[in-house]
């Protein structure tokens, strides 16, 4: 696991997902409080998003975050701007791969959550280079996304 620098602070990334199925990135401390969440969920339920698209927040108390990202080879293209209210929000890929450095357990569990055909791919492309310390975790999740496919 990896800690990234953000105002002069070390912080860990954590990973969610929105209802969306958006990625989401958050910021916590080193007593494990969270600090920001570094993404914003802009998207409709149904948007059928690929797996590395979110949007970041880059206002408020988050001016900055993308710049941080970007500069740590976390974001791979800019797709687009949306408008919400006075702000224009960046929707970007990221690097999965990348991010899951940051915190392997937070990004498997992404994955293990996401209904995605590409996040099953990828579970087991992690499986086959043993990229998680915990490869019987990471296993025993793809086992129970296949069984579930089959009933």
């Amino acid at each position: 696991m990896k800690n990234i620098q953000f105002r002069g602070r070390e912080f860990t990334l954590h990973f969610g997902m929105y209802l969306s199925q958006a990625l989401s990135i958050s910021l916590y401390d080193s007593d494990g409080a969270p600090y920001m969440t570094a993404t914003v969920n802009i998207f409709e339920n149904d948007a059928n998003l690929d797996l590395d698209m979110t949007a970041i927040k880059d206002y408020s108390e988050n001016i900055g975050i993308l710049k941080c990202l970007r500069n740590n080879g976390l974001i791979k293209e800019d797709i687009s701007i949306i408008l919400s209210g006075f702000v224009g929000i960046p929707v970007v890929r990221v690097d999965l791969d990348k991010l899951a450095e940051y915190n392997p357990e937070s990004m498997m569990s992404f994955l293990e959550h996401h209904h995605s055909d590409a996040a099953k791919e990828r579970l087991k492309k992690y499986a086959e280079k043993k990229t998680f310390k915990t490869q019987h975790k990471l296993l025993a999740a793809l086992n129970e996304l296949l069984h579930k496919e089959g009933e």
